[in-house]
């Protein structure tokens, strides 16, 4: 793990090129005060008068490799409030109640003022030649990123809020009692290249069309993956059931795809929200009851999908497509108009013709709900002058509800289901 230093001119690379926040509806730089020896840097923020009256914040972040390869990087980043006197591994500021936050030890309640913490948002801004930045695994909510490809590499921002979490799982009573002790205000993240192992650019599709990113307000996390055979992006959370109070903590979840990129994994257009779904689901693969809800912001073209008002154990958040609809006779194209689909059904099979295949050589058949060929729940077909077909076993004579996916060897096309 190599910490990244600021960037001291517009030429250089691999470092941190600046924090901002926002002041009175204006960003506004944070100035370097001092590198300690720790690593970072501590930043003034001017106007921003925080515990004990002091304008300071520190800011770190990690080249560190094995988050999803050995060999492609992730950053690993931080920002926290700098009040003297406390080390590296003392707790952060917590909050006490809807007011009032501070740093508990056992047996105290040393709250103290500080509203910044989760009142404010906050920029920080990268340029890597290493990086190409796709999945943000963070605790900032309400999570916003831009990505610029440059001559030498990409220069790319997070910004949000710092989110609440549960924090403090072992003290005491409260590890017996599946309680934690305290909520935090944090603002951190991962972020990770295309090319690693979640899958979601592999082979370069779907790389350089923005940042993913998801939040959740629980005590732990999974890096989330990405499936091309599903065609589903998997986050596992994980947290206590109940709060420091004993009543029972709801837990709240956030995952962000920039529009583009949505289009890229599902197929779709990110404007049809219809077409998209996420679920909060046990371990065991029961759904979980909540409430959940699907919007696209234009302005930002991000699709914004968030689940709410589930409790905490071992949960997993899935984001992913709903099936397209298509009814024997008729023909439908993806979003992107990769490919075209259309079905005829006869007694005991349906023929899938595939038409106007583009960029790729072969295109494999996954059944989520009944069989293609043969019984088989996956099958390959070879392009031909731009077209391949499958022929679908049918159940009982029948071919309606039976879903499948379409994709390359590599990428996610899109989830269909015959009418």
């Amino acid at each position: 793990m190599r910490a990244l230093e600021w960037c001291a001119s517009d030429s250089d690379w691999d470092c941190i090129e600046s924090v901002e926040y926002l002041l009175d509806g204006e960003w506004t730089t944070a100035v370097v005060d001092n590198f300690p020896s720790w690593g970072g840097a501590v930043l003034n923020s001017p106007g921003l008068l925080h515990e004990e009256g002091r304008t300071q914040i520190r800011a770190e972040a990690f080249e560190r490799y094995g988050v999803d390869s050995d060999i492609h990087p992730a950053y690993q980043l931080q920002l926290q409030s700098w009040p003297f006197g406390r080390t590296l591994w003392d707790p952060p500021i917590y909050l006490c109640d809807d007011s009032v936050q501070g740093n508990p030890q056992p047996g105290t309640d040393p709250c103290r003022k500080a509203p910044w913490l989760a009142d404010t948002e906050y920029r920080m801004t990268f340029r890597s030649s290493k990086l190409d930045p796709i999945l943000a695994m963070t605790s900032i909510k309400g999570m916003q990123t831009s990505y610029t490809t440059l001559p030498g590499g990409v220069r790319f921002s997070l910004a949000g809020r710092p989110g609440p979490s549960q924090w403090g799982l072992g003290w005491g009573d409260a590890e017996s009692q599946d309680r934690f002790d305290a909520v935090t205000y944090e603002w951190a993240g991962l972020v990770t290249d295309a090319r690693g192992a979640n899958g979601m650019g592999a082979g370069g599709d779907c790389s350089s069309l923005g940042i993913a990113t998801v939040y959740s307000n629980g005590g732990g996390s999974q890096m989330p993956r990405w499936d091309a055979r599903t065609g589903s992006l998997t986050y596992g959370v994980s947290g206590r059931h109940y709060s420091p109070d004993g009543t029972v903590y709801r837990g709240f979840a956030e995952v962000f795809i920039p529009g583009q990129l949505a289009r890229c994994l599902w197929g779709v257009d990110p404007r049809r929200t219809a077409r998209m779904e996420v679920e909060v689901f046990e371990d065991q693969g029961a759904e979980v009851a909540g409430t959940k809800t699907i919007s696209y912001d234009a302005e930002a073209d991000v699709v914004k999908m968030i689940a709410i008002d589930f409790t905490y154990s071992q949960k997993s958040v899935v984001a992913r497509s709903t099936p397209v609809l298509v009814a024997p006779g008729t023909r439908v194209c993806d979003a992107t108009k990769t490919m075209c689909v259309s079905v005829d059904r006869s007694r005991k099979s349906a023929t899938v013709t595939l038409s106007k295949v583009k960029g790729a050589s072969e295109v494999v058949a996954v059944a989520l709900r009944g069989a293609v060929e043969d019984g088989r729940t996956e099958a390959r077909s070879i392009v031909t002058k731009g077209k391949a077909s499958f022929t679908i076993k049918l159940a009982r004579a029948k071919s309606k509800g039976q879903v499948w996916n379409l994709r390359t060897p590599s990428t996610f096309i899109s989830s269909y289901e015959i009418g």
